[in-house]
């Protein structure tokens, strides 16, 4: 449960926010939301369900571009091919940032695929909780730079809505769900979308669908959710164009590219559980399985690619006794297991990489008063770790147990004053294709990724303006990297990482709000051959000033400007080749409600700025060294309309 102050509309803490403004809540220090186990010294930003439908964003990864400490990179500008960055790791940001589901993963931890954030549909979030940060303690593996928490809807209450939409690049959406109660304990739901679009590529198609089922039942003394849904996409892939190729013509896909696809199908099911043992003591657990199966081809200027496979089955088992005391300062206690078991085989022209995942951890975490006005937060996780690889036909097994803890406090000098600091160690276990890389003959046996982070904040709220500042300091031991030089996977020596965020909103009258964020990170190499080095794909600085409003009862708007400095080109550890170009982009969107209507419409890059997602250092046919980029898309507009029966 938690507690706000000034509603859905308090644009508190915000200020980095989807491609429509944030309309965000505070969390004050003696409350948190559903999805974290414990209060925690940190801090934490929410996305309700009224910002993400006034942002009209199509996809999740533009609900999430441009929060406050957040640096999204989605190569083709639908949403399949996103990588979501807190704390500056770059290319390996989607083994370091920590994304859930109803508490459900969307990360592999088996392997270094990103997490499919494009099947996590916007119809069923009911809210996004973004905690900055490490948060090794409590969630273990690749919870080092934060945690992303999805919240789906209640769909308990009977409800039915239909929703279609058009935009740039002949995109066609199509969305339906239905939720109704079978008995008064019972209730069933479903829900479908289908989407589909060119894109703003040439060799880019894309088509999409998802199927969900759900049932609830509710009784006396807890709840029980069982969960499944199918979800298959087909896509091109246009590659990388070089800065020649980028001037002729920037949506082409170079001729080499011509076979490359992606065709993926998942199932993934749950089975959740909140049973209340006492008045103070809940049992909580969830079963998750997931079975996905892609074939691919990827091409290299080189040489062209062939057909590849690659199949994925995960289970994962988190039994949790949380404890609560009967004031509202007062204690609390989770004590769990994580139980997580993965097996993953690539089948490609290359040979066979393929590993049995045993992925155990156990964990306390808890806080407590300190008088009237502050709290003590403490926790410990250990975690053993067994992989079995067969690095075609090399099989070789690698145990590993690892120990980490979290110390924080807080305080509320004042009610309108919050100020909060933490210690608390992180870790990563390598991947398969991390430890393996059977083009250029790298033995297996990677060291695991650990670390500890320091960070401090100061928070102030008050009925017209909200003001956050947070500051941290990330060192890592034994960072698991790719050098480009080698063409290996390594173990860098040392990283650290420092930065701030500060945040600031505005209550106007009229119902208008106005918000501003900056971010700096400066994430550098600190030990090793790179020794001094910038960390690819990382941008220093970061901005973001927005507003919002209603121009009368029928009609709201948001608009928002979003910066994102110079970056590192990935795979440049040495900095040779001259950086990214930092970005500039506007984007608004504008909702009209009436009768159980809704439209709305929404334009991306409203001036229409050139500008590329992401960028790295590749090679040519004659396998010299070039900087290859991936054009973003250009002015974009969409038109969706709804209706709730």
């Amino acid at each position: 449960m938690y507690r706000t102050f000034g509603g859905a509309a308090l644009l508190a803490f915000s200020f980095g926010a989807s491609a429509a403004p944030q309309s965000t809540t505070i969390l004050i220090p003696d409350a948190y939301p559903a999805g974290w186990r414990t209060p925690d010294p940190q801090a934490v930003t929410v996305i309700d369900r009224q910002t993400i439908e006034l942002g009209n964003a199509r996809t999740l990864s533009e609900v999430l571009s441009g929060q406050a400490g957040l640096q999204v990179t989605d190569l083709y500008g639908d949403g399949t091919t996103t990588s979501v960055d807190m704390r500056g790791f770059g290319a390996a940001a989607s083994s370091n940032v920590l994304i859930l589901v109803d508490g459900r993963r969307l990360n592999n931890a088996a392997d270094i695929g990103a997490p499919a954030l494009h099947r996590v549909p916007l119809e069923r979030i009911e809210r996004i909780e973004i905690l900055r940060g490490s948060a090794g303690t409590r969630y273990g593996n690749q919870a080092v730079g934060g945690v992303i928490n999805i919240i789906t809807r209640d769909t308990t209450l009977p409800s039915a809505s239909l929703e279609a939409g058009v935009g740039s690049y002949d995109e066609y959406r199509a969305t339906g769900g239905a939720s109704t109660a079978l008995s008064q304990a019972l209730s069933l739901r479903v829900f479908a979308d289908y989407r589909e679009t060119d894109n703003y590529r040439d060799h880019n198609n894309l088509r999409a669908d998802n199927l969900e089922l759900g049932l609830d039942y509710r009784y006396e003394t807890g709840h029980l959710v069982a969960e499944v849904s199918r979800s298959s996409d087909d896509l091109e892939n246009p590659g990388s164009l070089f800065a020649d190729e980028l001037a002729a013509d920037r949506r082409q896909s170079a001729a080499v590219y011509a076979e490359d696809f992606t065709e993926s199908e998942a199932v993934i099911g749950r089975l959740g559980l909140s049973h209340r043992l006492t008045d103070r003591w809940t049992l909580e657990g969830d079963l998750n399985w997931r079975e996905e199966d892609r074939d691919f081809v990827t091409s290299f200027r080189t040489f062209p690619g062939s057909l590849s496979r690659q199949d994925r089955r995960t289970w994962r088992f988190t039994p949790t006794l949380v404890g609560r005391g009967d004031g509202e300062n007062d204690w609390d206690l989770s004590v769990g297991l994580d139980l997580e078991r993965t097996d993953y085989k690539l089948d490609s022209a290359f040979g066979i990489q393929a590993m049995d995942q045993a992925l155990d951890g156990v964990f306390i975490d808890g806080s407590l008063p300190l008088g009237h006005t502050s709290r003590l937060n403490a926790g410990l996780r250990h975690t053993r770790v067994r992989n079995d690889i067969d690095n075609d036909g090399d099989n070789v097994s690698l145990p590993d147990e690892i120990t980490v803890g979290t110390l924080g406090i807080e305080t509320r000098p004042a009610r309108d004053w919050r100020i909060f600091a933490r210690a608390d160690q992180n870790f990563r276990i390598a991947a398969v294709d991390e430890h393996t890389n059977i083009v250029w003959g790298q033995p297996v046996g990677l060291e695991n990724q650990t670390g500890i982070s320091y960070e401090a904040g100061i928070e102030r709220w008050t009925p017209s303006f909200d003001l956050r500042v947070t500051a941290y300091r990330l060192e890592l031991d034994n960072e698991i990297s790719f050098n480009a030089d080698s063409f290996t996977n390594t173990n860098l020596d040392e990283t650290l990482r420092r930065g701030f965020t500060a945040e600031g909103g505005w209550r106007l009258a009229g119902g208008w709000q106005i918000g501003a964020q900056y971010t700096f990170t400066d994430a550098e190499i600190t030990a090793g051959p790179f020794d001094g080095k910038e960390v690819p794909l990382v941008a220093e600085h970061s901005a973001r000033v927005f507003g919002e409003g209603r121009f009368g009862e029928r009609l709201s708007g948001t608009a928002e400007w979003v910066y994102t400095g110079e970056q590192r080109l990935g795979g440049d550890y040495n900095n040779d080749f001259a950086p990214l170009d930092a970005t500039s982009v506007v984007n608004a969107a504008l909702t009209y409600d009436v009768q159980g209507w809704r439209i709305r419409g929404r334009v991306d890059n409203l001036f229409n700025e050139i500008h590329e997602s992401s960028g790295a250092v590749g090679y040519d046919e004659n396998f010299n060294r070039q900087a290859a980029f991936f054009p973003a898309p250009e002015r974009r507009f969409s038109l969706t309309l709804r209706y709730d029966f």
